[in-house]
């Protein structure tokens, strides 16, 4: 697995310089905390769509006897 991740980053790393690679590094983690933010958002919509009040809405299960 660490192969073919590898074949698609030659080329790539070693054209930046050290800034450029600082830079994208930088780019990735804003797009990774803005992906999380906006995970956060859904779940607080689907927290709102599901308030605690519906909890006896909710599929139960029981063992007769």
């Amino acid at each position: 697995m660490i192969d073919t991740l590898a074949d698609g980053a030659r080329g790539v790393a070693d054209d930046l310089s050290a800034s450029e690679l600082l830079a994208s590094i930088k780019a990735s983690c804003d797009l990774e905390h803005a992906e999380a933010a906006r995970q956060l958002v859904l779940a607080a919509r689907w927290a709102d769509l599901h308030p605690p009040e519906s909890i006896h809405d909710a599929a139960s299960f029981t063992v007769p006897g």
